[in-house]
């Protein structure tokens, strides 16, 4: 009688444990489904409070898969389209102007990324490219409605580094190895040859090499030195340029101009005419480090710090006959964490320190007004109708336009 009542007893006490387990883990499934909910509803709140300064173009899109599988690794914009792609290397299209899904990438629905795990994403002329360790994925541009279809993998024997560059022709990279190869990008059978451009100095510190995105393409390597490709693979390549410091920022060519816009790490930012590489036009000074990609706006390049100064140089010789000169007397605008939007004549949005948009007026120099903004994980923008679109990484998608 004892026993059956001590075996009855540890088989309550064993469904006890059990109920309080089960239950432990549907409070915690719970949990991590209510924390999403919850910042995505924190951001809801935050742009009825900015409903004065944006209009919501759309909101709340989820971006996620049947099994919902979702997150977010980064958020590219190209014309009306947006990409999504995630660290468990899916791939979605979201119609910019609609807030819809367009098409996906999945993989087991058709070839799959393996292991599907992606660094970096690249949109070409043609198609996505996913980066993964050692592997280009280049994916067709959707034509229509539904999965989109991979074209062609290359394989190389080391780490690719990004950005990528792409001409007419051919994708460039660099690893980090500091070797800098091409990929032709008409593919044969499904898979791609790797070609050398050439072999950098083997006492360089192993860092990615920045390219610039335009036919033939510049290099600055780690010991400051300038190289451009000249249609030759597997030959070395004499610099150009030396002493330009370390660059890490992708650089930028003003076609009107034709210009090259290198930031160094020296605290300069260099123009260097393309169609004679040998000589430096102009210096503009930074005041510290670069931090993130220039951008070009009404004859102007803009430039960030890592001290958060946002300095501006003029593209175009000014009255004086002066191509280089700061803006605004060489007073920087403090406290910028980043250019968001262009906006209408004269005007540029930022996001400044503690999460706030602001309205700079680039005539002036001076910041007209700022907003406390959403606080979100990505912010990219549609350079062709200023659309900002939000976005944060457990899956949701937001677009707000200036008024």
């Amino acid at each position: 009688m004892r026993t059956t009542f001590k075996i009855a007893l540890a088989g309550l006490l064993t469904a006890l444990m059990a109920a309080g387990c089960a239950d432990r883990s549907r409070q915690d499934r719970t949990a991590r489904h209510r924390a999403p909910l919850e910042r995505k509803q924190r951001i809801d709140a935050a742009l009825e409070e900015l409903s004065d300064a944006f209009e919501v173009v759309w909101d709340s899109v989820e971006v996620k898969d049947n099994q919902n599988r979702r997150g977010m690794l980064s958020v590219d914009v190209d014309e009306d389209l947006l990409y999504v792609t995630t660290d468990d290397g899916l791939l979605f299209v979201v119609d910019g102007l609609r807030g819809r899904m367009r098409a996906a990438y999945i993989p087991g629905s058709s070839q799959p990324i393996t292991p599907p795990v992606i660094s970096g994403s690249y949109l070409g002329t043609d198609f996505i490219y996913l980066v993964h360790d050692n592997c280009i994925h280049a994916i067709d541009r959707p034509r229509r409605e539904g999965l989109l279809t991979p074209a062609w993998v290359a394989r190389h024997d080391g780490i690719i580094a990004t950005p990528l560059c792409e001409t007419a022709n051919f994708l460039f990279f660099g690893d980090r190895n500091q070797r800098a190869y091409a990929v032709l990008k008409a593919a044969s059978n499904g898979r791609n040859d790797i070609r050398l451009i050439d072999k950098f100095d083997a006492r360089m510190k192993a860092a990615p090499i920045t390219m610039s995105r335009i036919d033939r393409p510049f290099f600055v390597d780690t010991s400051g030195s300038l190289y451009r490709f000249d249609g030759r693979f597997s030959a070395v390549l004499e610099p150009l340029l030396k002493g330009l410091g370390t660059v890490e920022a992708p650089m930028l060519v003003d076609a009107p101009t034709a210009t090259l816009l290198v930031a160094s790490d020296n605290y300069k930012l260099y123009a260097i005419n393309v169609n004679n590489p040998r000589s430096i036009m102009w210096t503009g000074e930074l005041g510290s480090k670069p931090a993130g990609t220039m951008y070009i706006y009404d004859r102007a390049v803009y430039v960030l710090n890592e001290d958060g100064e946002l300095r501006a140089f003029h593209l175009d010789k000014t009255e004086a006959g002066i191509a280089g000169k700061p803006l605004w007397d060489g007073r920087p605008v403090f406290n910028v964490k980043s250019i968001i939007s262009k906006g209408k004549e004269n005007t540029l949005y930022v996001l400044r320190a503690g999460s706030r948009i602001g309205k700079l007026d680039t005539a002036s120099g001076r910041v007209v007004w700022e907003r406390a903004a959403p606080r979100v994980d990505y912010m990219p923008v549609n350079r062709y109708n200023s659309t900002i679109y939000l976005g944060i990484k457990e899956g949701w998608l937001w677009a707000i336009k200036p008024r």
